[in-house]
């Protein structure tokens, strides 16, 4: 059975429609090389956050909607091993979230959603090389510090 040529042109029209194509593939929102590994930040308007580091997802895109975010960074590298990224969901009832990176080991470990939702985290690493996040009240949730070492947020 032979197709028409407008078929032929139809269903291939349809076909390359819907293959995924390079330039519709997310793009990270920002990328840096900490302690020889590559972490790449996801999450603009319309992308849920999502954190990568080596290619391998460290904090996945579950973690906000995709309606939720308006960028998602770097806040900062401490210590030479950690990374500290923000969520800025530009919302009013919690501006944003924070999330810690240890880079030390042979994997990556991730922290869950830290932070009292507000936007000015104090953060520092300790004497025993731990990392110190202390976040301010905010509206009700009262101030909170975390501790952040081996992979395990205190």
């Amino acid at each position: 059975m032979t197709m028409k040529p407008i078929r032929s042109a139809a269903l291939a029209l349809a076909v390359a429609c819907t293959l995924p194509h390079a330039a519709h593939a997310a793009q990270p929102s920002e990328t840096r090389d900490v302690a020889g590994k590559r972490v790449e930040v996801y999450g603009t308007m319309g992308q849920p956050l999502q954190v990568r580091v080596g290619g391998q997802t460290v904090i996945p895109p579950a973690v906000f909607d995709k309606d939720s975010v308006s960028m998602a960074g770097v806040q900062g590298v401490y210590g030479g091993r950690y990374v500290v990224i923000k969520g800025d969901t530009m919302g009013e009832a919690c501006p944003a979230m924070f999330y810690a990176i240890d880079l030390s080991g042979p994997r990556p470990t991730a922290s869950g959603a830290l932070g009292t939702c507000s936007d000015v985290p104090r953060v520092s690493v300790d004497g025993s090389g731990a990392l110190k996040l202390a976040f301010p009240a905010f509206r009700k949730a009262p101030a909170e510090t975390v501790t952040f070492a081996n992979g395990t947020a205190r």
